[in-house]
């Protein structure tokens, strides 16, 4: 079991190692295998881009009062801002493999969001 969790560790370690440090050019975003310019990156709103984008990928099984997190206000998305960047774009096991996946665009405008600081803008 020790050695179950130490590797689990380790991976996530991993997973967010290269989150934190794909990207060389210190004006843009990391995004995986693409960055978007800081400019474009700072363009991005909850209110436009993220809330919808929740609305469509997210909302079927985090809806209101459900068990797995309610995502269906600002203040419900920021307090699960950790859990949501572990498990859409580092571990990438949500949405659920049966479900619509997220685009390399969602991808990115949601790293930009958190990366700005999760704003209610």
């Amino acid at each position: 079991m020790k050695r179950f969790i130490g590797s689990t560790f380790l991976f996530l370690s991993f997973g967010l190692y290269v989150a934190c440090t794909s990207s060389s050019n210190p004006s843009s975003v990391a995004t995986g295998t693409d960055t978007i310019s800081a400019t474009s990156c700072e363009s991005v709103s909850f209110q436009t881009q993220i809330q919808p984008l929740m609305g469509e990928k997210c909302l079927t099984c985090h809806g209101s009062n459900s068990r797995d997190g309610d995502f269906t206000t600002y203040d419900n998305v920021k307090r699960e801002i950790n859990e949501i960047r572990m498990h859409a774009l580092i571990i990438k096991n949500m949405p659920p493999s049966t479900a619509p996946q997220l685009t390399t665009e969602e991808s990115e405008q949601l790293k930009c969001w958190i990366s700005n600081g999760a704003e209610d803008n």
